[in-house]
């Protein structure tokens, strides 16, 4: 079994879409010949997310994990990042990063050094022991756009072009960058002109989370599971059209029942707070632990997702989606059309997709799922062979398939 260095400065007992995402590639690794050894942080200034203590004892016995310190110079987050740290604010765990990643390389059998963002220090330290282990083959995980990134306002030129002159050379030290999505990979391949250097690896889900739960009697439930903030992911739309059906009598209160779960910014509070206390349909319930999660949503009718249509959005895909689909239950998707969250959605035959924008639309979805609902339509099903390759076993296979290949050149 070959070792791998894998550099993740959000990783596990942390709860954030990109320590999940490493974390579930370090599960799976073992079982297709590559043994990480994890670096990261020993106790991050602040929390990325949630702190989930027994994901460690979920990980196999062969698998390493060194933490290193974090500078006390982080303690500045506060600040805006983008005015003090580029290209983010673990940028002093860089140094220490390197330094642990290079002993370790020494002391093992290592056959490649693989680096997860965000942040995306991660794959900066990645691709600095890159530049020193020429032989190893480094694969960057950018996942989302970096300096496109339409959530990231710089302060100055200044500051973007010195992001792009990250990017780049993380880029041209890595031997592979994996995207999660297809608008992603083609906007990287034109920026770049290198078509064979971007890979797309869609985000995944672990099928040993979920649980068997059976949905209690009552109006159809739909389910949001996320958070909800700036003008992505807003509630906005999806309110909007649920608020006319009942005004119009097309719905009763009696006959939905929607839930959201997770973290939501100040306007979509407000949203959700004054829609709750006119109608009295939608209950929000804040962050849950995983295990009350997974029970709201595999006991659910529907499952909301919601990407707003905006400039860039029709490359992000979601981890909520990924995690929606081994559910089996139908998910009312409020995406882009033509983006590529909507066509995992109709690949899978997993959802019912409106414009994230258009009232009409969402209301014709949500009128035609509660019809479904009433004749006993909405039921789980068995889904498992459509969704297979979105499985973290299965993503992890393709990982090592990738290193093993740039092994041999």
């Amino acid at each position: 079994m070959k070792d791998l260095v894998v550099v993740s400065y959000a990783f596990a007992p942390m709860i954030h879409a990109a320590s999940q995402r490493a974390f579930k590639f370090v599960r799976y690794l073992p079982k297709s010949g590559y043994r990480p050894i994890v670096v990261t942080v020993k106790k991050a200034p602040f929390s990325l997310g949630r702190i989930d203590d027994s994901m460690i004892a979920k990980l196999p016995p062969s698998v390493m994990v060194e933490r290193t310190r974090v500078p006390e110079s982080l303690a500045f987050r506060a600040m805006p990042n983008k005015w003090l740290f580029l290209p983010d604010y673990s940028i002093g765990w860089h140094l220490p990063a390197v330094r642990r990643g290079n002993e370790m390389i020494e002391k093992y059998d290592v056959g490649g050094i693989f680096a997860v963002a965000p942040p995306y220090t991660s794959i900066l330290a990645g691709a600095t022991l890159k530049k020193k282990h020429k032989d190893l083959p480094y694969i960057a995980d950018l996942s989302d756009p970096w300096v496109e990134n339409p959530h990231v306002k710089y302060p100055t030129r200044l500051h973007r072009s010195i992001d792009q002159r990250l990017e780049k050379y993380v880029v041209r030290n890595a031997d592979r960058v994996l995207v999660v999505s297809e608008q992603i990979q083609k906007m990287m391949q034109k920026k770049y002109g290198d078509r064979e250097k971007f890979v797309v690896s869609p985000l995944s889900f672990d099928p040993e989370n979920y649980v068997n739960a059976k949905r209690k009697p009552g109006p159809m439930r739909i389910s949001y599971i996320g958070s909800l903030y700036g003008d992505l992911f807003t509630p906005k739309h999806f309110l909007s059209a649920l608020t006319e059906l009942i005004d119009s009598g097309e719905l009763k209160r009696d006959d939905i029942e929607v839930t959201f779960v997770g973290k939501y910014f100040r306007e979509p509070k407000r949203l959700l707070e004054e829609f709750s206390e006119k109608h009295g349909v939608v209950k929000t319930t804040g962050t849950l632990p995983s295990e009350e999660l997974m029970e709201i949503m595999c006991s659910s009718d529907v499952l909301l997702l919601i990407i707003n249509d905006i400039p860039g959005s029709k490359g992000y895909v979601t981890t909520k989606l990924m995690e929606y689909l081994p559910t089996g239950n139908r998910i009312l998707a409020l995406v882009p059309g033509d983006g590529d969250a909507s066509k995992i959605i109709r690949k899978t035959g997993t959802g019912t997709i409106a414009h994230p924008r258009n009232k009409e639309s969402i209301k014709k979805a949500i009128l035609s799922l509660h019809e479904d609902f009433q004749q006993g339509k909405l039921r789980r099903r068995d889904i498992s062979s459509r969704v297979k390759e979105y499985s973290a076993a299965n993503q992890a296979g393709v990982l090592a398939k990738l290193f093993t290949e740039l092994g041999k050149n």
